[in-house]
């Protein structure tokens, strides 16, 4: 209880004081300054050691998410409503009507017999529903030699990793290499993860503020301390 105690009050006097803490510019151009240091253990992690930087333009320089309905975007007849929706008493007369007075009772493949057993003969051909739908075929060019499907495909980014990264990633970065890790080489042991977090404004740890942004990217640090291994958290 004591140690919480005085994190906590540590934690607001760096609230309190937040004008007096050194700016750093990044390279893309913010200033940010160091909130607070903490260390803590987690299972299977070991020793955590945080970095908590405030950036004020955080806010501006992260792309805003406008939430809209799911159903603004998506036609109706794609929304599971839509297709669960039993049918209408027009629609079951006209699909009545188009059945001719057939119905199905089991579908092929299921377990047990259906209402086709006993009537074809075991060495009959497979029903279409049984048959695997068809390869589609390449587009032909006037050459007559199939079409480069590349052209027309999205190219993604060669490293899966990139797509988990923020926009600020590089500052993130930067602070690693070049605050955090001078910092480390004066503990006493190597921690097993390096979490740097930015925010919009100073908060209090463990908390959530909606009007705060805040961005977290873990690391892991070689033991020559040479560059920080980026990590998603």
């Amino acid at each position: 209880m004591l140690s919480s105690a005085l994190l906590f009050a540590s934690t607001l006097a760096g609230l309190a004081s937040d004008g007096a803490h050194p700016l750093i510019a990044v390279p893309s151009g913010a200033e940010v300054w160091l909130q607070e240091e903490l260390s803590d253990s987690m299972p299977g992690a070991g020793l955590v050691q945080r970095y908590r930087f405030v950036m004020p333009s955080l806010a501006a320089r992260v792309p805003q998410f406008d939430e809209m309905p799911f159903d603004d975007v998506v036609p109706p007849e794609l929304l599971d409503d839509h297709l669960e929706a039993p049918l209408t008493p027009e629609e079951q007369a006209e699909l009545d009507d188009l059945l001719g007075g057939f119905s199905i009772e089991a579908a092929p493949g299921q377990d047990g017999p259906g209402p086709l057993d006993g009537v074809l003969p075991p060495d009959a051909a497979p029903l279409p529903s049984e048959l695997a739908p068809p390869d589609p075929q390449p587009d032909m060019g006037e050459a007559g030699s199939p079409r480069d499907w590349a052209e027309d495909e999205t190219v993604l980014p060669a490293a899966p990793d990139v797509l988990m990264q923020d926009p600020i990633h590089r500052d993130i970065v930067w602070l690693c290499e070049n605050f955090v890790l001078p910092r480390i080489a004066r503990l006493e042991r190597l921690p097993g993860q390096v979490v740097i977090s930015l925010a919009s404004a100073p908060s209090i740890f463990g908390s959530f503020d909606p009007d705060i942004v805040q961005i977290f990217e873990g690391f892991s640090i070689p033991a020559d301390l040479s560059h920080c291994v980026w990590e998603p958290l």
